[in-house]
């Protein structure tokens, strides 16, 4: 994939995330107590993606900023599920079974396949428990397509991952090989 596709597919998925996560801060069923660590939170992570817009598009291929990035969206999407959810174990379950669904998944489409599976289960469950229509049923709604958007974040990595390290292996045995032959 070029430079300049990653730059727009990470951006894309980041400010997705972003905003899914930004609504459950603020229209979470744990209502935060505390509104000025929230806005502190979504304001570090709109600010993060407005300066990667600055960054030249080579260093989305980079691991050295790859990497941290992912682990930098993470603990704001889990800080952002904490603050809105107040640690509702379900929710947890399902985000961190979508990080298990993406690292083994050797196929994006059949890993989205997947998503929107766990994703209409788990709405199916939402719906069965009362949930959907309480009167926190909007916050529990957001939850949907959130398993889903995170499913493509963590997917695209992992793939984006796989596809490199293939390439690096690949190039590796052509040495080998040219200095064996």
């Amino acid at each position: 994939m070029e430079d300049q596709d990653r730059k727009k597919v990470i951006l894309t998925l980041r400010w997705t995330a972003i905003i899914v996560t930004s609504y459950l801060i603020l229209f979470g069923r744990g209502r935060v107590t505390d509104l000025q660590l929230s806005h502190l939170l979504i304001a570090v992570y709109l600010l993060s993606n407005v300066l990667l817009t600055f960054l030249p598009k080579k260093w989305f291929s980079n691991s050295k900023l790859f990497y941290p990035l992912v682990l930098f969206d993470t603990g704001i999407v889990s800080f952002g599920m904490y603050l809105s959810e107040k640690m509702t174990t379900d929710f947890y379950l399902v985000f961190f079974l979508i990080i298990i669904f993406a690292s083994i998944s050797r196929n994006f489409k059949l890993l989205m396949v997947i998503g929107g599976i766990t994703a209409l289960l788990y709405g199916f469950l939402l719906h069965s428990w009362g949930l959907l229509i309480s009167k926190e049923g909007s916050s529990f709604t957001l939850r949907i397509p959130f398993i889903f958007i995170m499913t493509a974040f963590y997917g695209y990595i992992v793939q984006t991952l796989t596809k490199e390290k293939r390439q690096e292996l690949s190039i590796s045995e052509d040495k080998y090989q040219g200095l064996f032959d």
